[in-house]
């Protein structure tokens, strides 16, 4: 088989036909999308996702590991765009800014990229210690989680995307409701009472913890909701993502470990 490949290869170049690889596209062209914030804001909102399973180039398309990826984003110099590939794989390559692009957009393109190395860094550390009690009275700690798949969400109540996603994540909590080594735990800084009555009005089968805006910021280090980390059955994060469809896939891989 490979002869003949060799072959009809030879048999196409002597037709001054190249049969090279062919050179995967960007989605879009930048030009359209970089003439101003608005534009990319919306590109990158529908195409980009840093959390997903990704394969990263560099402006020369050459494939690069993901750290130096997201180090080159947070630089505010590059954006990143989504190739058309011939396969399911995803691509997501570099793409220097010139001196006219709207600086909003490099300031923007930081900002998401800082968030998600963050996240980056995390995976494979033990979560800082912890000892919550839902708004039921039971205790969530290493030892009454020990040899279990935790679920983390962290969010607010007034945070939109937080609350819309509810519905899907109580899916996932009622298909897993008899695995008896997943637990998943709602971390949300709204006080008790504010938790109670929101609950009334809005299904979520989460454990629901109230906890303190400092422990976000100061212990778990995260700054943007819904934030959702997948610890492993030894406690550490596995993985940190930004959206549900992102976990229930992170979730079914760790499962499979």
């Amino acid at each position: 088989m490979k002869s003949i490949n060799v072959f009809l290869c030879f048999l196409i170049l002597l037709n001054g036909i190249s049969c090279s690889k062919p050179i995967e596209q960007l989605n879009a062209k930048p030009e359209v999308i970089l003439k101003n914030f608005l534009t990319w804001w919306t590109y990158n909102s529908y195409n980009i996702n840093l959390t997903a399973n990704y394969t990263a180039l560099n402006e020369h398309s050459e494939v690069i590991d993901r750290e130096n990826f997201l180090k080159s984003l947070t630089s505010g110099k590059y954006v990143t765009f989504k190739l058309i590939t011939s396969d399911s794989t995803l691509k997501y390559k570099l793409y220097k800014l010139d001196a006219q692009a709207d600086v909003s957009i490099g300031t923007n393109m930081k900002r998401f990229a800082d968030t998600h190395y963050q996240y980056f860094k995390m995976e494979g550390k033990p979560i800082p210690d912890f000892n919550f009690t839902d708004l039921n009275g039971k205790i969530y700690n290493p030892e009454t989680t020990k040899g279990m798949i935790v679920v983390l969400k962290c969010w607010f109540i007034h945070c939109f995307m937080c609350v819309k996603e509810m519905p899907k994540l109580n899916k996932i909590v009622e298909k897993y409701r008899n695995q008896k080594d997943v637990v998943f735990i709602s971390l949300s800084y709204d006080d008790e009472e504010k938790l109670k009555q929101f609950l009334k009005k809005t299904k979520f089968n989460y454990a629901v913890v109230p906890v303190s805006e400092q422990y976000f910021e100061e212990k778990l280090k995260i700054y943007s909701f819904p934030t959702h980390l997948i610890l492993s059955k030894k406690g550490v994060i596995s993985k940190v993502m930004d959206n549900a469809d992102e976990m229930i896939m992170a979730l079914e891989m760790e499962l499979l470990k």
